[in-house]
């Protein structure tokens, strides 16, 4: 019998209502924003030269963002071609995350059907669908920061101290995607729950180590290589 409240069919609602806003038309018009035409050239010249290490723009090092963002729309050129739509299909497979993982915090916080109506939400904001169908950061930083929020709720339940170390990786994905902030941000978000619900010594643990490692190892070769590079 169907059901409503079941995960798999509020899955496939939230994924037919996302890929009906973001997929028709995907690469039929150019790349109009110039964030867009840059990232996608310099995506294309880090395949081009083979160097997945340090972006180019107009063969110029281009300083402007971390590569992360660079090695999808990468990868989505192996398999698409160098266009358009393969340049914007992070974006909507990273938008399609974001929804589904604010479907599963609403969820645990609060029931199914707020899970589902959160995330429909997320799914209908004008800027959301924006950054959900160009090719920026914007997309996978949004998806990165929300699995960062996710860890650290579900693994500080009860006053467990098991969210360190996924915590530490969310973020180095999310800094490796557009710098420093994707640790300050979530780092102040979840510092000041701490502060509000009295749990700072919460901190006080060798775990904190270990999800300072976990962050390290995720962003830091990248910083090193190209700082050598």
């Amino acid at each position: 019998m169907f059901r409503l409240q079941a995960r798999w069919s509020h899955y496939a609602l939230l994924a037919v209502a996302h890929l009906l806003m973001t997929l028709p038309n995907l690469g039929a018009h150019s790349l109009w924003d110039m964030d867009e035409g840059i990232n996608a050239e310099a995506a294309r010249e880090m395949l081009e030269s083979g160097n997945w290490i340090t972006p180019y723009f107009n063969y110029e090092l281009r300083t402007g963002k971390p590569a992360l963002m660079y090695w999808f729309v990468c990868f989505s050129f192996q398999i698409f071609g160098v266009n358009e739509f393969a340049a914007r299909l992070p974006s909507v497979i990273f938008g399609l995350g974001s929804l589904l993982v604010t479907y599963e915090l609403a969820r645990k916080m609060f029931s199914p059907s707020t899970g589902l109506i959160a995330a429909l939400a997320l799914a209908s904001c004008f800027e959301f669908c924006l950054i959900s169908h160009a090719a920026t950061p914007d997309s996978p930083f949004v998806f990165f920061l929300t699995s960062s929020f996710y860890l650290y709720w579900i693994g500080s339940e009860g006053n467990r101290r098991s969210w360190f170390v996924p915590f530490g990786a969310a973020t180095g994905l999310a800094v490796l995607t557009k710098g420093p902030i994707g640790l300050g941000m979530p780092g102040l978000v979840i510092l000041a729950h701490l502060a509000w619900t009295g749990r700072l010594k919460t901190l006080w643990d060798r775990r904190l180590l270990y999800g300072a490692l976990a962050f390290f190892l995720v962003a830091g070769p990248w910083y090193g290589f190209v700082t050598l590079d």
